[in-house]
Order: C-alpha cells, then structure tokens, then sequence
C-alpha cells in the first residue's frame, strides 16, 4: 500500500466506521498509541513506516483487543513534539498531522509518506523497517542488502528509449487508470508522465512494457517464463518431455502459463453414477499467487534468466531470477513485506490481479491446508528464489472432493479434519480429534461443539461415550460456491451450450486478458471444458 492507498479518514465518524477504514489491530501500514510518545520513541514507527510502504500512526486509541477509541488532548504543544521527532530523523521526515472526531473523541493521525529515495534512520542511527504490527531494526547482511537496494535506482524504472506510449496495450492501461485515477477525462499519456510510468517523451519505462505492453520480450525474450514438463517424480530421473517459451505482459504471461500447468497436470476424479467429478493437483489461486509472485518479484537486472515453471508427476516448481529482496528472508517471509518492483506491484494490485501486500503468501498455506495438501515450500538459491508445491495428500480423492463442498463456510483446519474422519469412519470422538491434530481437550471440543451448533455434526452419547455424527447441513451440501462473477459465466454457459471470450467480456465489462483468466479458473475448478483452438475456442459447461 503506498501513501496514495493509505485509508482517507473523514473528520467526523463513528467508532465501528474507524475500524472499517482502518482495521481493529495493528499492521504493517497502521500503528495505535494511547498517548503521544516522547520524541525518540514516536520517530520509530515513523522511521519504519518511510522504510516501507507509509502508514498511519494514530494517537488516542488502546492497543488493548478489542481497541476501543481512548481520544486524546491535541494542542500546539503536541504538535511541536512531533515536529521535534521527525526534524531529528535522517533525513529529517516530512509527517502530516489530522485530527478527526470518532463519537465525540478526538483522535490525531500522522500519516507517514514512504521514502522516495534512498532510506531514513532514527536520530540514534537506526535503520527500521515495519514488519507485520512491529518495527524491526535491521542488523548485519540485511542492512546491507537493503542499503544496497534502496541506493539503486530499480531497473523497472529504467526508461526504454526505442520504445513509445503506442507499444502499450490501450486496454489494460485503461484498466489501470480507470482504478488509479478519479478524473477520467485526463489524456492517457499525462496520466502515465504524471504517475511516472513514461518519460517526458512518453517513452515508457521497462515496468510499463512489461505490465502493459503489446511485446514486452521483443528486446529480451528472457523476460518470459519458460514452462518445462518432465516425465517422472522431482526426486530423481525425471525425463524432460516438453519445452515452451511464453511471451506477453505479465497478466497474459500469467494467465497463459495458469492454463499450461493445468493442462498438463493430472486430475484426481470421482465418478458418481454418471457425473464425473475432477479436482486439480493444486489449488488454482494457489498456483497463480505464485506465478505474480515470480513475475512481479523477480530481478528484473537478471537479464540473461527466465521464470522457469517445472512440472512433475509429483510436484510443481516455479523459480524466479534473483534472490529475496532487502530484509525479506525465506523465514520472515509471512511478515516482512518489501517489494522489489513497487511499479509492476501497484499496477497489478489496481488491476485486482494480486492480494494486498503480506495477504498472498498466507492465503497460499490456507488453501494448501484446505485441500489437504502439504505446506508450500519457500528456498532461496544462490542467485533465484524457488516455490514448491507438492501433490502429496493423505486424503483420497473421494474425501477431498467431499469436503470442497464446505469450502465456502470457513471452516478451521481443524473442523475439516473433524467433518473428513466422521464421513469416512461414520463418527468422530474428542480423543480422536485431539490425537489427529495434537489439541488440547478444550480446543478439540470447541470445534466439535462448533460443528454442532452449525448442524454439521450431531451428538451421540454420553460422557466418555459420545461420539459425533455428520449432522443434517452435510446430506444438503453441494459443490463449492463460485463468486457472482463466476457464477454469471457458468449460467451463460449452461443456458447457451458454450461461452467465449467475447461472452465474458460482454458480460462482466472487462478485457480480453481479464476474460481469459476468469475462463481459465473456472476450467481449474472443473466447471468449463475449452473445445476449439485460438478464435475458435468456446467453454462447454460440465454436466455435474
């Protein structure tokens, strides 16, 4: 989130309107203070905030949880001391301070912009970053890679002269100002030389070619991604079989590399009676979270290296050029939030193609969980970072597809455990639960007792004889839900025998990148069968 994404707070809310805007606990980009801290203890989340991405020190409301709004007296005097803070940083910040009224309590807000160039430290010398709710100083090596990053100017920035606003793609840069800009009638190219993306001569910078560009591989087809599929196991003596090279921006680039992996991964199926159900290897948001990743985070100065997809009987590899960016380690990886390409970055994320910073990762281990499927696997290389997923499941497919039909309930890890053993075995017990998912006897029968109230198990039983049953709500279930949109393309699909990219567009008003993508994930969800090849393809609906 940069400072132009930071929440816009009004100067008179409510309490429960604040924790919409803002959430009810701290993060990466929001900071609570019950009181205005001495000058040397507030310049540490500010430093933090300028390292990272900006954010929002707010003064007046409990770190406690649930926070509750405290107010706060603001006067000159305060203001000075917050002056005084961010004068003494290195260099010193430029901070904008509001005060805002919730329920009649005020409440001051700094709002911390992120450093344009280079980085800031603490009048003590210290080098922070915000990681997660905390401000983490850096020491060592990754002080170093970070100084050694932030001093460079980022090659996405780098202005390709032999190129002009005509090699962009009208469509998707329509898409990405529509989203970054609230004045529509701005012409295309001021909008672009004021948000940085073109030079005074409207040459785009590299970022723009490979967001938006008609070829962003015409100068160097290593900024593709190369698909290899080999025959046999990853651990050893698998034959390669296939070899393709994919060129386009980074959304087609995804979109089509998405598709080739599904293509040539198998699928787990069920066959009830006379419909035949199919589940994809992995996860589809799961697979395309790691493939943005790869292709917005990579290094961008590896000009010789691809992103290189491996697919194995048993496993997937996605491998992108370079290693993590400043402080981010394989180990802090779900906390510490630093983006190599902030450009490519801020457009994708406008574009509604990735999860707010931080969120994509997370949601890659809950839906691996979900599916029964082992943790993704994170490494870094001497000059590459490398996501693993593997196929391996302790489930048959039969399970799994079973328990896809709760997808849309939220449940925990644990209750899907819970809901799988009682279908397989006909019932559960809490020393059983407790066993399968090393809990304590209090957390087992909160799940259970959960479970019950939602109609998906009943009791049976007493005392050290209960045991639990799947309850009514399960004999009702169906397939997993499909969001509005989605549901739009399979209806058309359904009442017209077929839909095409055209349909999609029509239909949901969006470009043919966006249309691609959506077909593609309703046919990882087994609710679409492509026929047909290039401008002849059609989408056959699947008989459930």
């Amino acid at each position: 989130m940069d400072a132009a994404r930071l929440p816009r707070i009004p100067p008179t809310l409510g309490e429960e309107e604040l924790w919409r805007l803002v959430g009810t606990e701290e993060s990466a980009v929001v900071d609570f203070k019950e009181q205005l801290a001495k000058p040397g203890h507030l310049q540490d989340p500010c430093v933090a905030f300028a390292n990272h991405r900006g954010g929002l020190v707010m003064v007046g409301i409990s770190k406690r949880r649930p926070p509750r709004v405290l107010g706060t007296t603001w006067d000159q005097g305060d203001e000075e001391r917050v002056q005084e803070a961010v004068r003494a940083t290195q260099p010193p910040l430029q901070i904008d301070v509001e005060t805002h009224a919730v329920d009649g309590r005020r409440i001051a807000v700094l709002r911390v912009a992120p450093a344009e160039n280079g980085w800031v430290q603490t009048s003590d010398g210290r080098v922070l970053v915000r990681s997660g709710p905390t401000n983490r100083a850096l020491v060592g090596m990754e002080l170093l890679r970070f100084l050694r990053e932030r001093a460079s100017t980022p090659v996405e920035d780098e202005v390709v002269r032999d190129a002009s606003v005509a090699d962009l793609d009208r469509r998707l840069v329509h898409r990405y100002l529509t989203a970054r800009l609230p004045d529509r009638g701005v012409r295309v190219a001021d909008a672009l030389r004021d948000l940085g993306w073109i030079d005074r001569r409207e040459h785009p910078r590299l970022a723009a070619l490979l967001v938006f560009g008609r070829r962003p591989q015409r100068d160097n087809r290593r900024f593709g991604v190369d698909l290899l599929r080999f025959a046999g196991a990853q651990s050893g003596g698998a034959a390669l079989r296939e070899r393709r090279e994919l060129h386009g921006p980074i959304p087609l680039l995804v979109e089509q590399a998405q598709r080739a992996i599904d293509d040539a991964l198998r699928r787990d199926a069920v066959v009830r009676g006379l419909v035949r159900e199919e589940l994809p290897a992995y996860p589809p948001v799961v697979v395309r979270e790691a493939l943005l990743n790869a292709t917005a985070h990579r290094d961008y100065a590896a000009r010789g290296s691809a992103v290189q997809v491996r697919i194995y009987d048993d496993a997937l590899e996605i491998e992108s050029p370079g290693t993590l960016p400043a402080y981010v380690t394989v180990e802090t990886l779900r906390e510490a939030q630093y983006s190599r390409n902030e450009r490519i970055m801020d457009a994708l994320q406008r574009l509604a193609l990735v999860e707010e910073a931080g969120q994509g990762v997370d949601r890659m281990f809950a839906e691996m969980e979900a599916a029964f499927l082992e943790p993704p696997e994170f490494a870094e290389r001497a000059a590459s970072f490398v996501v693993t997923l593997r196929s391996r499941t302790s489930l048959p497919a039969e399970d799994r597809l079973w328990i896809a039909r709760f997808a849309d309930l939220g449940l925990t890890a644990d209750a899907r455990t819970a809901l799988v053993q009682a279908h397989r075995r006909g019932s559960i017990s809490n020393e059983e639960l407790r066993t399968l998912r090393e809990l304590d006897r209090e957390a087992s029968r909160r799940t259970l007792q959960e479970l019950v109230a939602r109609g998906l198990l009943e009791r049976v039983g007493e005392r050290r004889g209960t045991r639990y049953v799947l309850g009514p709500a399960t004999r009702h279930a169906k397939r997993p839900g499909l969001d509005a949109r989605l549901r739009v393309v399979v209806r058309h699909a359904q009442r017209h025998g077929a839909v095409a990219n055209a349909d999609v567009r029509t239909l949901l008003d969006v470009d043919r990148t966006a249309a691609r993508m959506i077909l593609s994930e309703l046919v990882a969800l087994g609710r679409l069968r492509p026929v047909g090849e290039r401008r002849g393809r059609r989408y056959l609906p699947v008989e459930r």
